[in-house]
């Protein structure tokens, strides 16, 4: 995933939103949640490292959009799991393998 995919506003709002869903509960949260075009219906995550919102991907690899909780610095990096690579401000690609 790169900017030119991403609707860098919306997804920011998109996962803040998601984010302060977490940190209202003080706990994790998991689900699907209906998000506005062109994000659409996604299942989404939320825990100790930050907000997920999850695109795609299989029982061995996931990938999609993340935003780390306040405070907490993410390395950018392509060849490690997880990896992160910027897309804008505080939104990243991610891609999980297992």
């Amino acid at each position: 995933m790169d900017k030119s995919s991403v609707d860098v506003t919306l997804a920011t709002k998109s996962l803040e939103a998601l984010l302060s869903r977490c940190e209202e509960g003080n706990e994790n949260y998991s689900g699907v949640v209906e998000y506005g075009e062109p994000i659409g219906s996604k299942y989404s995550y939320c825990n100790q490292s930050g907000a997920y919102i999850k695109y795609g991907g299989f029982f061995t690899e996931e990938y999609g959009l993340y935003m780390p909780i306040k405070g907490l610095s993410v390395v950018e990096s392509e060849g490690t799991d997880p990896s992160y690579i910027n897309i804008a401000g505080a939104v990243y690609s991610y891609r999980i393998r297992g």
